[in-house]
């Protein structure tokens, strides 16, 4: 029979990635015994088996759930090879990668002022929109499912209620982007109170701080000392997500501003697709993605495996592409050329002393030179990122610690060690794995992480006693004989500053109805509202840079409210979210 497990008795991380993704889970008494003790799924990719599979998602033409990952892959390639499905019939399906890039995209330039529509759509690879909220939505909703049966599968009767749930975001993504994603995740059957949200780097931190010395390559002293300031660079499919972590005993302090940018391992794969298309023809290509989609998503796979494996790169040898046969015959129907005229041309046309791609047999030769410029923008933006942020004085690290499946790359590593050359660049075993395993851990101890780094002012509008000093040129009115300031911005918490988790601060109020009709407004919701600041000294919510961020609603008390109403407001600092928001009616 099987055995009840106790609510909360299992932590369980959903990494939802732009290009892999994946769960992990341990139980209690694992991380009591060994913190280390992760489970994490083993997935079929073709003949071979990986700890995370491709964020890639199937629906059926209604718009139904057909597949995700590995197996959305391998379901659309049969479709596709079936001499009974037209292209017409295979086009009605949507097939999507990378959907989740668009909550960046949205907001990259600005933490503050942000509007991500929930009604946002992205285009499948055939150009039919769908909802980006639905996408994430359905994914969850498939991990989530997946690893409930991975679990029930041992034996034990497991709900989704019986697991404490972490979801890993990056941590430049704005609260409305994270809003967005535990919404998706409420919808996907995950109720809220048993869900956190964690910043990817700062647990891919927390997961590293516990492995032993000889796994962290680079590391000749322990990095993990009390004291110590490291930068987590953490370097994914989409993002590279840049924090900087304080040792404190067993615990982190994130103690500068999270940055970052769109310098994922993707825009790697974009220079590619731009090479494909300035070597074989826009039109070829086009033709290759809506005909013979099976073979331009293996050209892909094969260029996104191989990027990762760059050391053969650095020795000087090619990097070797295996090129489909519907590409030949796409280039010579379009072109009226013979195929290896794309490369005779290529060679004439460079300046460069030796061809920088050849072709062998079947197979695409490009020199280490050419692979190289494909890493280059990407390389030179993170780099250019890192040296800013380490030249800032209250930034100072003693090592870089990167994470991510990107950072396995050795192009980018080698090229992040020579920018550094007076850093500790230190690159963990299992450092496509870090980021999952240190959300697990996160949710057994959230604790773990002790403080943050403001972002941004937070604080809320409140009208004032008019001061002719400090309101200069402010809108005031009469209230009584009292003259007043409205809109004025009353700070909580002050841009850059270092908040502890469950730190409080509170303003008190006062509202005064004696002088109008008590019956209008006795039963009135009263309503507070947020604003967030990109400037440390705000004084008012109407000034640049000053945005509404969410509304507080407050029901008045059993009886109305009375004429003369004191109170309190206070907000705690939580977690990754604005999450802790009091009044108290002293009254």
């Amino acid at each position: 029979m099987a055995t009840q497990v106790d609510k909360g008795f299992i932590v369980a991380a959903i990494d939802l990635g732009t290009t892999y993704s994946s769960h992990a889970f341990s139980y209690k008494s694992d991380y009591q015994r060994d913190p280390l003790h992760i489970h994490t799924e083993i997935w079929e990719a073709g003949n071979e088996l990986s700890h995370k599979t491709s964020s890639v998602i199937l629906l059926n033409p209604d718009k139904s759930f057909n597949s995700f990952g590995f197996e959305a892959e391998k379901e659309f390639t049969r479709m596709a090879e079936e001499e009974n499905m037209a292209a017409e019939m295979l086009g009605e399906y949507y097939y999507i990668d990378s959907f989740k890039m668009r909550l960046y995209q949205e907001t990259e330039n600005d933490r503050v002022q942000n509007d991500i529509r929930r009604d946002t759509e992205v285009d499948d690879i055939f150009g039919k929109p769908i909802s980006l909220v639905y996408l994430i939505e359905t994914s969850i909703l498939y991990l989530k499912t997946h690893l409930l049966d991975q679990l029930n599968s041992r034996g034990f009767d497991t709900t989704v209620t019986d697991v404490r749930w972490v979801i890993t975001v990056p941590a430049v993504w704005t609260d409305q982007a994270k809003q967005i994603m535990r919404e998706c995740a409420f919808k996907a059957g995950i109720p809220s109170n048993t869900l956190t949200l964690a910043y990817e780097p700062e647990v891919a931190a927390l997961f590293c701080n516990h492995l032993p010395a000889d796994q962290l390559r680079g590391a000749d002293k322990d990095i993990f000392k009390e004291g110590e300031r490291i930068m987590v660079v953490d370097l994914g499919g989409g993002t590279a997500d840049v924090t900087v972590q304080e040792v404190s005993g067993d615990k982190m302090r994130s103690i500068f501003t999270v940055s970052g940018g769109p310098w994922g391992g993707s825009k790697v794969n974009a220079e590619f697709i731009s090479f494909l298309i300035e070597l074989f023809g826009n039109e070829v290509i086009r033709r290759l993605q809506k005909n013979d989609i099976e073979d331009y998503l293996e050209l892909i796979r094969e260029f996104e495996v191989k990027k990762r494996n760059t050391s053969k790169t650095q020795k000087g040898i090619d990097l070797s592409i295996r090129i489909p046969t519907a590409l030949r015959e796409k280039y010579e129907e379009f072109h009226q050329s013979d195929f290896k005229n794309a490369f005779t041309k290529r060679s004439r046309a460079s300046n460069e002393e030796k061809e920088d791609v050849t072709l062998k047999k079947d197979k695409m030769n490009i020199k280490p030179d050419k692979v190289k410029r494909f890493f280059s923008k990407t390389i030179s933006n993170i780099t250019e990122h890192l040296t800013a942020i380490t030249e800032q004085s209250n930034a100072s690290v003693s090592a870089i610690l990167m994470v991510g499946g990107f950072s396995e790359c050795k192009l980018v590593s080698d090229a992040i060690k020579e920018a550094f050359p007076d850093h500790h660049v230190i690159i963990p075993m299992e450092c496509d794995l870090s980021v999952i395993k240190g959300a697990v851990l996160y949710g057994h101890r959230p604790e773990s992480i002790t403080a943050r780094y403001c972002h941004y002012s937070i604080g809320i509008s409140l009208n004032k006693l008019y001061d002719p000093n400090e309101h200069v040129g402010a809108t005031t009115f009469k209230a009584g004989k009292t003259v007043k300031c409205g809109n004025c911005f009353e700070t909580f918490f002050r841009k850059g500053r270092i908040v502890e988790v469950g730190e409080k601060e509170a303003v008190e109020v006062h509202s005064d109805h004696r002088g109008s009709d008590r019956e209008k407004w006795k039963y009135d919701v009263k309503e507070i509202e947020i604003f967030t600041s990109n400037n440390a000294h705000t004084k008012f919510v109407t000034d640049a840079g000053c945005n509404r961020h969410a509304i507080v609603t407050i029901d008045p008390p059993e009886g109305g409210w009375s004429q003369i109403t004191d109170g309190k407001i206070e907000m705690e600092v939580g977690g990754t979210e604005i999450n802790d928001f009091e009044f108290f009616n002293k009254l």
